[in-house]
């Protein structure tokens, strides 16, 4: 009985020390999250920007104006019975360059009636001016003088009276007309006003224009001075001031 006794004691402590043992051993480790292998660098192609495309200069268009006024419609004199308006105030607008010049508008004759042709910017010539188209009032009528360019002319000049004409007219002449003075190529330049001309068999009217002045030099307009029982015409020139 005792023996029994001692060899079941022996075998529960042995049952009792592997069951501790097998508590004591930790459960294999279980990981949540296997990492996937990172795929093979592919390095990335260099940025290469496009070839350089030099872009064109800027041109501006040629000038083109306003209005260009046509020849062929001044081929032949035009004569009315019916005055022109006064000319109409213009607002002039910038000039394309320094070598423009203003050309200023005038009343045209169409279709039975006044139409303004207004201004415009043209190339400037060297040595020339230009002349306003206007009307000139010859006995009943009116005649239209077409603009154009002309040359600067330098009237002669005296210390004293200039050489008198020998163009003497029964004739009376018109009062001189009243101008108006275009704007002048430069501060260099001096306005001459116009005057009457005898051609032979009636009063004309040539116009004013622009020439250089002269320092120390005034200018002494042309004009017609009784001459006994005519009149005779004393050109405009220079007189020392």
């Amino acid at each position: 009985m005792v023996r029994f006794l001692g060899s079941l004691a022996a075998s529960l402590g042995m049952v009792m020390v592997l069951s501790a043992s097998a508590s004591a051993q930790p459960a294999p480790y279980q990981p949540q999250y296997v990492p996937q292998p990172a795929p093979p660098y592919q390095p990335q192609p260099r940025y290469a920007p496009p070839p350089y495309q030099p872009q064109p200069r800027y041109a501006p268009p040629p000038y083109q104006p306003q209005y260009a006024p046509q020849p062929s419609s001044y081929d032949t004199e035009v004569r009315v019975e019916i005055a022109p308006p006064a000319p109409q105030l213009e607002v002039q607008s910038v000039a394309p360059s320094r070598q423009h010049a203003w050309i200023p508008g005038h009343w045209a004759w169409r279709m039975g009636r006044y139409v303004w042709v207004p201004g415009f910017w043209d190339l400037a010539r060297v040595g020339q001016v230009w002349v306003r188209a206007h009307w000139v009032r010859v006995g009943l009528h009116w005649v239209f003088s077409p603009g154009h360019w002309e040359p600067v002319r330098q009237p002669g000049r005296w210390d004293g009276p200039p050489p008198p004409s020998s163009v003497i007219v029964q004739q009376a002449p018109p009062s001189p007309m009243d101008e108006v003075v275009p704007m002048p190529p430069s501060m260099h330049h001096q306005w001459v006003g116009g005057h009457w001309s005898w051609n032979g068999v009636r009063w004309v009217w040539m116009p004013g224009h622009f020439v250089m002045r002269r320092q120390g030099w005034g200018w002494e307009r042309a004009h017609w001075e009784r001459f006994g029982a005519g009149w005779r015409h004393v050109p405009g020139h220079w007189r020392r001031m």
